[in-house]
């Protein structure tokens, strides 16, 4: 079976690939506060990308941290350029599926049915899989 998920990778781990260097006690310290602060994703996808780099191009040491929050940088602008698209496109599905869902229910708190229902017992099978009104009375 193939799986579509990325192999985790630790953070460190993609660090000890892309450093040519042993880093100092300080260094080490500036690399662990990145790693507690910035998103995990990015940053190792920057690290990643900056191997890459430092395959093509002989990066000094004093840079390469630099190196790494400059492609971490370029990839927030990134993305916060698609952003506007992004919360456009969740705002209309949330909005279609609220209208759909007040009209399978019969009610604007079509949400109120479901907790109800859980906090009763009941399974998903109380609700219909067809366009009818779930079976599930109003409280």
């Amino acid at each position: 079976m193939s799986s579509i998920t990325k192999r985790h990778v630790p953070t460190s781990q993609l660090l000890g690939e892309y450093l040519t260097f042993v880093p100092t006690p300080q260094q080490v310290d500036h690399f662990k506060a990145d790693m507690r602060t910035l998103n995990p994703t990015l940053l190792r996808d920057s690290i990643r990308e900056g191997v890459q780099v430092q395959a093509l191009q002989q990066i000094p040491i004093p840079e390469q941290r630099l190196v790494i929050h400059r492609i971490y940088t370029r990839k927030v602008k990134e993305f916060s350029s698609i952003y506007p698209f992004v919360f456009a496109v969740e705002n209309a599905l949330r909005s279609v599926l609220a209208d759909y869902l007040e009209e399978r229910f019969g009610r604007m708190e079509w949400w109120t049915l479901i907790r109800n229902a859980r906090q009763n017992g009941q399974t998903y099978t109380a609700f219909p899989t067809s366009s009818v009104r779930p079976s599930i009375q109003p409280s």
